[in-house]
């Protein structure tokens, strides 16, 4: 639950907010070298969509019979 103090935005009929520690966000913004605050959010939450592709990947492998060539 947001504080009552907080202002919040509504696009498309759906709150947009988030709250996140500054040095957290400013941690990921320097390492992802990320141009802006936004910019660090949006690669952090491809990296985690792209984690989850290499772990079904990785099941989907793990259920192939592979043996050696030659």
């Amino acid at each position: 639950m947001l504080p009552p103090y907080a202002k919040v935005e509504v696009r498309n009929g759906r709150p947009v907010a988030l709250w996140l520690r500054q040095e957290m966000l400013h941690e990921a913004q320097t390492y992802l070298g990320a141009a802006t605050e936004r910019a660090a959010v949006e690669m952090a939450l491809d990296l985690v969509a792209f984690r989850k592709e290499l772990g079904d990947g990785a099941r989907a492998l793990q259920s192939l019979r592979l043996r050696r060539l030659g």
